[in-house]
């Protein structure tokens, strides 16, 4: 039997540059290298070409032409979860990372723990390109920060490159509109959809993509879950932040899209399910329409991974019988924007920014800020 072709695979992923217009086209070939690989799983990421049907009857059973009236790019990418190589997309989805000194309005190198880096993702409510004086911030500079000007922005969108082995695959200016985070005992995955301007296909130097020497994957094992400060075992935990972002069709050119916007509120909810019904004490806060704070954190040495609610309520719970088997109450949860951090202690002298419905904190090996990267 002949040797499967695309079989083997890798991918990789670099934001855009502060200085660059939506869509970032001119990547050159070297432009992607060591340590922008991801640890990706799967991924179906693929032009959609629509085509505006030629039906005039001429006294025949087909189709005889079409024309070419628009080209979307869309698709999910799935990564394992890992402490290292996951930070930029999981940047681009939150829109937002926090500066390294507390108050401070610029941002700086992230703060040194153990020689490991904490990256603290807050969730931004603008995720198209801003200039950096909006929304209170001010030029990046000082600790660690480089040198900044006027023409820099926010950017939260990257070229993202899929090695097929017959060839590379190259996604421009590709943005998270939605990201679900699965833990469960097999694994954690990312699933990101994204959305993205145009694709070409070449040799873009994907031999070169690199992951972190230390891998440091995410168990279920090294989770500790939590609502209000109580401990609780659960079976699995679900995490949805849909970005609901617009992608709308730019008439100048005709095929293609203008840098998506948010066209409607976001969305975060999650669920988890516990391994057996033995108490109704939440099942009673859902009862009352309680609001809760929550947290999912994971530890591997000096190596962590949380996912913060500093306000959700409830929106569906159960403890379905399914046959002669163990209850295993279900909950669906809905995360809200909280009037107050419930986890100060958790980001030490970094003081959140944002403050939305959810905070993810991972450190890991990568010293740079991820939002003022390139």
């Amino acid at each position: 039997m002949s040797t499967g072709l695309g079989a083997i695979s890798k991918a990789g992923f670099k934001k855009d540059t502060e200085e660059s217009a939506y869509p970032k086209t001119d990547w050159g070939d070297s432009d992607l290298g060591s340590g922008d690989q991801v640890p990706f799983l799967s991924e179906g990421v693929a032009g959609d070409n629509k085509l505006e049907a030629d039906q005039t009857i001429e006294g025949k059973a087909g189709l005889r032409a079409s024309d070419l009236v628009a080209r979307d790019i869309a698709g999910p990418i799935t990564l394992q979860g890992r402490y290292n190589n996951i930070g930029r997309l999981l940047c681009m989805a939150m829109g937002w990372e926090n500066p390294n000194v507390a108050g401070a309005t610029y941002h700086g190198s992230p703060e040194t723990v153990s020689a490991k880096y904490k990256h603290v993702f807050e969730l931004d409510d603008v995720l198209h390109r801003q200039t950096w004086t909006l929304d209170g911030d001010r030029l990046p500079s000082g600790g660690g920060g480089g040198t900044w000007d006027s023409n820099d922005q926010k950017v939260r969108s990257g070229c993202l490159i899929i090695a097929k082995q017959v060839t590379d695959w190259r996604f421009f200016s590709v943005m998270v509109n939605k990201m679900t985070i699965k833990a469960e005992p097999k694994g954690t995955s990312f699933v990101f959809d994204l959305i993205g301007y145009n694709y070409s296909r070449g040799s873009y130097n994907s031999a070169n993509f690199t992951l972190a020497t230390n891998q440091g994957n995410i168990l279920f094992a090294d989770y500790v879950f939590s609502i209000n400060g109580t401990e609780y075992g659960v079976s699995n935990f679900e995490v949805t932040l849909d970005n609901k972002l617009a992608a709308e069709r730019d008439t100048a050119t005709g095929l293609y899209i203008k840098e998506p916007v948010r066209d409607e509120m976001r969305e975060v909810t999650f669920g988890f399910d516990f391994l057996r019904h033995e108490s109704d004490s939440l099942f009673d806060n859902y009862d009352a329409g309680t609001e809760r704070y929550c947290s999912m954190k994971a530890t591997s040495g000096a190596y962590n991974f949380g996912i913060y609610f500093s306000a959700f309520k409830f929106e569906k719970v159960d403890a379905n019988v399914a046959g002669a088997g163990i209850l295993r109450p279900k909950h669906n949860c809905r995360a809200y924007i909280p009037a107050s951090d419930q986890f100060a202690s958790e980001w030490s002298n970094i003081q959140l920014k944002k403050n939305k419905e959810m905070v993810i904190m991972l450190t890991n090996d990568h010293s740079t800020n991820y939002l003022t990267e390139n």
